[in-house]
């Protein structure tokens, strides 16, 4: 059995109960650690090894700028993954002037989903 503590894991910030249960239904090999706030999703990816942060750029309140800095240097090896639904096009291009690894609409992302933890955790 593997020790938890080594599990690859992947952080997601949003407050969307259907996000955090597809992901959580498409992890193989990895966990997913839900946090609502940066605060909370700093402090999951400081736990383990944090391979992945997804984020939910609905989330209110959220700047990517502050998501991405604050990751950095939590985590500065771990992908950092922006989701949006395509017609908030604006909180897009700013995740990806954030410097976010992936910038994805939610659609995409829904069916991806699968590659792209499987990706995060090798």
């Amino acid at each position: 059995m593997q020790d938890p503590s080594n599990t690859p894991c992947v952080v997601l910030l949003t407050a969307d109960l259907m996000l955090t249960s597809r992901v959580q239904n498409a992890a193989r090999g990895v966990a997913v650690r839900p946090a609502g706030s940066l605060d909370a999703a700093a402090a999951a990816a400081a736990e383990g090894p944090a391979v992945a942060v997804v984020v939910d750029l609905l989330l209110p309140g959220i700047d990517p700028h502050a998501v991405r800095q604050a990751l950095a240097s939590v985590v500065p090896e771990a992908r950092t993954i922006a989701v949006a639904p395509h017609v908030h096009a604006q909180r897009l291009a700013t995740a990806r002037e954030a410097g976010f690894s992936e910038v994805m609409s939610r659609g995409q992302f829904d069916r991806e989903v699968e590659n792209v933890l499987a990706e995060a955790a090798d």
